[in-house]
């Protein structure tokens, strides 16, 4: 999934764990949804996350703590002419 996310130029998205957030990006809204990502209204970000790997209890933890906790890593897509190069 990260693989494909890097390919959408300017989205910015965070690989937490086994889990994958990114920031709502208007441009990328209906990609996401159609990837498979779902939105957390709790932390106002899309997430997704392998078949059958559901949560822990970290429903009210913020989003900055998850991140640490799971020593989260950030990237940014690049368009496919920047990957050619």
């Amino acid at each position: 999934m990260a693989a494909k996310l890097s390919k959408m130029g300017g989205l910015q998205f965070d690989v937490v764990g086994i889990w994958i957030w990114t920031k709502s990006n208007y441009r990328y809204t209906i990609k996401l949804q159609e990837m498979g990502f779902q939105w957390s209204a709790n932390r106002k970000m899309y997430y997704w996350h392998p078949a059958g790997e559901e949560s822990g209890r970290a429903r009210k933890s913020s989003y900055t703590h998850i991140y640490n906790k799971y020593e989260g890593q950030s990237y940014r897509g690049e368009s496919a002419e920047e990957l050619a190069s």
